[in-house]
């Protein structure tokens, strides 16, 4: 049974274990102070997707190598609960949380994989599959309650947009294509992800006016997909060709614009934006990989530079970023990490190290991002 993440790649594969700090770790010379959110059971892992407005965290924990792998929602009055699964299932991830606290992800079921919903009141429900399909997958939730994500079965993949009130609806596809999968939307319905092309899969932007509009590719690539957009209709994903892949930024009436890298690395995936156009992702740096920090001002900065000296953690990639500068990343504990620079030397991030979840949070004396 299918049991992979949208985020592919070696980052994204690493697992987290239990650790909680009794007290965030703050450094008068460090921009963001840091928590690890834990996990559901010791020994467990834990990745982050998402935070929404009340600091209320979705993701997946379990056994290292991806067993017992439950949804969770945590809060900081609560800590971390899990969500369960569909009648039959072993196995959920929670992928969104909006700020109605209502969650979507998939879950197994005695046959097949599909997409949930999922409210405090109601528990987890079943959101089924296009007609003809056989399994779905849910990616993200806006605070009207509709959702995206994908549907699939013998006729191919599907994208869909579901509410309440219509049930689930295909988004259709890209010319020259029949694919298509959704990954996020915002309140104004504006839905992106990837869908096929005559040339490969790229990012496309879709609204109900106009229906699915390829966003096309950065120079000299060949795919690309979209990971988020925020309410002014910024998009953020990632762009591949023969010599790697890119973070990408599309404005409205502009163009998608290269991020960078840390390190002159060729793997950089940009996975949350903002209000204000602040992006965070993952590098592929000469000291593995990396999570960031973009802003137009400062440009790509390693969010490793940000935290407390000394911390002994290892941030490899920022999942999301809030308006007010909260950012939820992934990381490894390694405590042979040199306190002299700031995380720059010592191990590398290839190791077998279990990831942890951090929260990291503004200091009252730093301008919000």
């Amino acid at each position: 049974m299918l049991r992979t993440n949208k985020w592919t790649g070696s980052l994204l594969g690493a697992l987290a274990a239990f650790l909680i700090l009794s007290a965030p770790i703050m450094s008068a010379d460090n921009s963001y102070a840091v928590v690890d959110l834990g996990a559901l059971k010791p020994g467990y892992s834990t990745i982050g997707r998402r935070i929404n407005a009340s600091s209320q965290v979705i993701g997946s924990s379990g056994r290292t190598h991806g067993a017992d792998t439950r949804a969770f929602l945590w809060s900081d009055s609560t800590g971390m609960s899990d969500l369960g699964t569909l009648p039959g299932g072993d196995y959920s991830v929670a992928f969104a949380i909006n700020n109605r606290g209502e969650v979507v992800g998939d879950s197994n079921t005695l046959t097949s994989m599909r997409a949930f919903f999922w409210t405090k009141q109601g528990g987890m429900q079943d959101l089924g599959v296009l007609p003809g399909d056989a399994s779905s997958r849910g990616f993200d939730i806006n605070d009207k309650s509709q959702v995206v994500g994908y549907s699939s079965g013998a006729q191919g993949i599907h994208a869909f947009i579901w509410s309440k009130a219509t049930g689930m609806i295909s988004l259709g596809h890209c010319a020259g294509g029949k694919n298509s999968e959704a990954y996020a939307l915002n309140n104004q319905g504006q839905v992106v992800g990837k869908c096929e092309t005559g040339t490969g899969y790229h990012a496309f932007l879709w609204t109900k006016e106009t229906g699915m509009q390829d966003l096309g590719v950065l120079p000299g690539n060949n795919s690309s997909q979209a990971a988020r957009i925020d309410e002014t209709g910024r998009v953020v994903g990632t762009s591949r060709g023969p010599y790697g892949v890119q973070a990408f930024l599309w404005t409205p009436g502009g163009t998608m614009k290269n991020l960078g890298a840390l390190g002159h690395g060729n793997y950089v995936e940009a996975l949350g934006v903002n209000e204000s156009g602040t992006v965070v992702g993952s590098s592929q740096s000469p000291i593995g990989s990396r999570a960031f920090l973009w802003t137009a001002d400062a440009g790509m900065q390693d969010l490793n530079s940000l935290i407390p000296t000394g911390a002994g953690i290892a941030l490899i990639a920022g999942v999301d970023v809030t308006n007010d500068g909260r950012i939820l990343a992934l990381g490894v504990l390694d405590p042979n990490l040199r306190a002299t620079n700031h995380h720059t030397e010592g191990d590398d991030t290839h190791h077998a190290g279990a990831t942890h979840l951090f929260l990291l949070t503004l200091k009252s004396s730093d301008q919000k991002r």
